[in-house]
């Protein structure tokens, strides 16, 4: 062996892998079919012969002829699907090279495959049926041979009719077990045995700890909003003093029995506690209308209108209304005596004058201060 050979034998090896991955990527389209015979060129630089490069260029016009077929030609199972929808490329069977040993399941599977799904459909649809209403006799024969001609067998039919029955046992159990929640309801408005409550919980399968919190629900539910009515019953009555604070807090204690939370009852007490300060203050705490009747009476009650919260908008009129009214309501009282007396008697014209003059808007301004009438 020639120095040069020996020189030349591992870069070849190399260069060979190259003009493999040149190969593939000629296949893909990554290079051009002009770079690839470029890269074969150079290959005589790196040891190969001729005859080695030419057959190299042979393998990759055969890689190319059989990439662009495959671009196009489906594979066998493919055809057969494209049957389904395509019922002439039927024909295209032939084209393919087929053992003859399987020509003729081949044909089959192709002529029953575009079927197949259509009778799953049927026989899912027979079942259906069969779950709720009575098929005929005929009917029923007809789709079992149907199905059968397309490969559903005696013993798949035999496994739908023992689904069948038990999916009826479920049906029937769902009929007339009632859910936990329709329980709920159903004892809204009939009275139901702790036994046939628990019964129907574990026909479900409710899990014990679950069963537990549904037999509570189901027993306060129905009485919760009337016990709450009690109680805001009971709120009205304290504030109003017809039961006792120790009666309130026994009816709010009991509460817990009814479904009532630690929450919920706190919030209930100090509702109440609200609602007896209200009271209280409204026991003694006129309103304001009231307050400017008592002023009438009690003149330096007027102080206390400042302790009311009145919009700004509204305090120069109150104020005006409270100095106001004692004085209209004794004017008005003068006039009603004038005309009482003028039925009876002649009033001399001063004296009338000076009465009318009490009930005027220029007396009332001499009285109160212009500031407080503005």
């Amino acid at each position: 062996m020639e120095l040069k050979d020996i020189q030349l034998k591992p870069i070849k090896s190399d260069y060979k892998a190259v003009i493999n991955v040149a190969l593939r990527a000629l296949r893909y389209g990554a290079i051009s079919k002009e770079e690839f015979e470029g890269i074969l060129t150079r290959a005589q630089a790196y040891g190969f012969t001729p005859v080695e490069v030419a057959l190299l260029q042979l393998r990759a016009e055969l890689e190319h002829a059989i990439d662009e077929v495959k671009l196009w030609r489906p594979s066998l199972l493919t055809l057969i699907g494209m049957v389904e929808y395509v019922p002439e490329a039927k024909e295209l069977l032939r084209v393919y090279k087929v053992d003859p040993r399987f020509t003729s399941i081949i044909e089959k599977y192709a002529r029953v495959r575009p079927l197949v799904d259509e009778a799953r459909v049927l026989i899912n649809s027979l079942y259906r049926a069969k779950r709720y209403v009575t098929i005929p006799t005929e009917l029923e024969k007809r789709v079992v041979e149907i199905v059968k001609t397309l490969g559903v067998t005696d013993e798949e039919l035999l496994l739908r009719d023992l689904a069948l029955e038990l999916q009826v046992l479920v049906d029937e159990a769902r009929v007339w077990v009632p859910s936990p929640s329709m329980i709920a309801t159903l004892s809204e408005y009939v009275v139901l045995p702790k036994e046939f409550v628990e019964g129907a919980l574990k026909a479900r399968r409710v899990p014990e700890e679950w069963a537990n919190i549904w037999l509570q629900y189901i027993s306060v539910k129905p009485v919760k909003p009337d016990y709450r009515a009690v109680l805001m019953t009971a709120l009205r009555a304290l504030r109003y003093g017809a039961i006792t604070r120790e009666y309130w807090d026994t009816l709010l204690k009991v509460a817990t029995n009814y479904g009532f939370t630690p929450t919920e009852m706190a919030l209930l007490q100090l509702r109440a506690e609200l609602e007896l300060l209200i009271e209280e203050t409204r026991l003694w705490r006129p309103s304001l209308l009231t307050l400017i009747g008592i002023i009438e009476y009690v003149p330096e009650a007027r102080e206390l209108l400042k302790v009311y919260r009145v919009d700004p908008v509204f305090a120069n009129v109150i104020e005006r209304y409270a100095r106001v009214k004692p004085l209209t309501d004794e004017a008005r009282v003068l006039v009603n005596a004038l005309y009482r007396a003028k039925r009876y008697t002649t009033i001399p014209a001063e004296l009338e004058k000076r009465v009318v003059a009490f009930n005027s808007i220029e007396w009332i301004r001499s009285v109160v201060p212009v500031s407080v009438l503005a």
